[in-house]
């Protein structure tokens, strides 16, 4: 989909994300591409165990309604493009 989307001129990877939990420019997450997104270098805190219970996958899961903000609202900690996760 996100091809087509390309192929068509409605959308383009290297264009920045606009979410919502980012308002401020000043945010270091607005530097975020979809891009990055796809390829998982977003640089946003994710820690993907299934061990623990209370671990993000498990509360993204089953304690969210919106997994797209649940990931928008953790914080930056690589910049992006530079770590895998």
């Amino acid at each position: 989909m996100v091809g087509i989307r390309q192929r068509q001129g409605k959308l383009n990877v290297a264009d920045k994300v606009n979410a919502k939990e980012w308002p401020q420019p000043s945010d270091p997450r607005r530097q975020i591409t979809v891009d990055n997104l796809l390829r998982m270098v977003s640089g946003l805190e994710f820690h993907e165990e299934y061990a623990d219970l209370f671990a993000d996958p498990t509360r993204m899961l089953f304690e969210s309604f919106d997994y797209a903000s649940f990931a928008a609202n953790k914080s930056l900690i690589h910049q992006p493009g530079t770590f895998f996760s």
